[in-house]
């Protein structure tokens, strides 16, 4: 049995589920099991329609906070006898757990402790951090980023420079980005058509080979932002320019989790004539059939992107002290190819040359894993504690 024990946001699932579904194809009968601590995150897995359907068919996906509405004494009594068959497992060596942080800390960590061999402390993302991301965090206020208490246990990343692979701990494995492995690019390929079918049902249009992307974020005032309402703004401007295509294009646009579809719905409501649709659907599927990605600043659906082969626009509004320390670029330039600030008629341009230049797109080649780590947890043997 496999319990992966994920974070409060879709990061680390999208993360993990493509490494359990490699597990899953190569043990048919393994167990194994997904767990979120709060309802916000679980629906938002849930609302992201593919990668959900892909971990149904992986194990069940459960949420070990309380239910609202129930008593907090009937959760008490319901959670420690949850550990307890936890521990249990664990000192049988009958379970091996996955986890982002939670195991780091109480109440889990005690389990950590019982067989740390049996602990696999995974890296939040899969997709390679640039020191620009580090400079947007800290712009207003230095934030210090505190090193994980690791034990013992496995540290699974994916970059050289993850926190986790920092000091002592247990044994270290280096995976390929998990959203190329092998298994789930098939996977990806295998379904993609339904969905899509399934989509342009959905919303009465035609189905159409050539689409385009828009990823959403937050509207809030980063603090790297040229000013409080940029964001919202440069979605309106986006749009626009989005609509002088949507005769040729079927814009496909992607709310994340945090967006406030409130002010969404509002800023759509100018677009009613316009066939736009708005997706659950995961990034790597979009990008089977994506002549672009959009994003106004950037995100990491953006990777998914480009390891698919697809040019990538940030179109944003940097402010001049931080195009100042990020070299007058990108968040993360390694997956933006394209990066526009503050000028929509420039923005305008380069999507029209993107979208004259570029032939269907080329996906990188998918990966297998070389780290071992798939190996450990299909067969489920222990490494040796010092």
């Amino acid at each position: 049995m496999i319990a992966v024990f994920l974070k409060n946001k879709l990061v680390s699932c999208d993360t993990i589920t493509p490494v359990m579904l490699a597990v899953k194809q190569q043990a048919p009968d393994k167990k194994i099991f997904f767990y979120i601590g709060d309802w916000r995150g679980y629906e938002a897995i849930k609302a992201n329609v593919f990668l959900y359907d892909a971990i149904q068919k992986i194990g069940p996906l459960r949420c070990f906070a309380r239910r609202p509405g129930k008593s907090w004494i009937a959760h008490r009594l319901w959670a420690i006898s949850w550990l307890l068959g936890l521990a249990v497992r664990t000192v049988l060596r009958r379970v091996q757990f996955i986890h982002f942080q939670a195991f780091n800390e109480w109440p889990f960590n005690f389990l950590t402790h019982l067989n740390p061999g049996n602990v696999f402390f995974f890296e939040n993302t899969c997709w390679h951090y640039h020191v620009n991301e580090r400079r947007a965090d800290s712009h207003a206020r230095e934030r210090l980023i505190p090193a994980p208490v690791l034990g013992r246990q496995n540290r699974v990343g994916f970059n050289d420079e993850w926190v986790g692979f920092k000091g002592p701990g247990g044994p270290k494995y280096q995976m390929p980005p998990s959203r190329q492995l092998k298994a789930w690019r098939e996977y990806v390929e295998a379904n993609s058509q339904d969905w899509f079918e399934e989509e342009f049902k959905n919303a009465g249009i035609p189905e159409n080979d050539k689409i385009i992307v828009f990823v959403l974020g937050a509207f809030v005032n980063f603090d790297f932002m040229g000013e409080e309402k940029s964001v919202a703004t440069l979605v309106e401007e986006t749009l626009g320019v989005l609509s002088e295509l949507a005769h040729e294009y079927a814009i496909f646009i992607k709310p994340h989790a945090i967006t406030d579809r409130a002010i969404l719905d509002e800023i759509l409501s100018k677009y009613q004539d316009e066939p736009f649709i708005i997706t659950g659907l995961h990034p790597t599927l979009l990008a089977t059939r994506a002549r672009v990605f959009i994003s106004n600043y950037y995100s990491t659906t953006q990777a998914d992107a480009v390891s698919m082969g697809v040019p990538t626009i940030e179109y944003s509004d940097y402010s001049e002290s931080f195009l100042e320390r990020s070299n007058g670029g990108s968040m993360n330039p390694r997956y933006i190819t394209n990066f526009v600030n503050s000028d929509v008629d420039e923005f305008r341009r380069t999507l029209k040359e993107v979208l004259q230049s570029q032939a269907q797109a080329q996906p990188t080649e998918p990966l297998i894993d070389d780290s071992g780590i798939i190996d450990r947890l299909v067969t489920g043997k222990w490494a040796e504690q010092p």
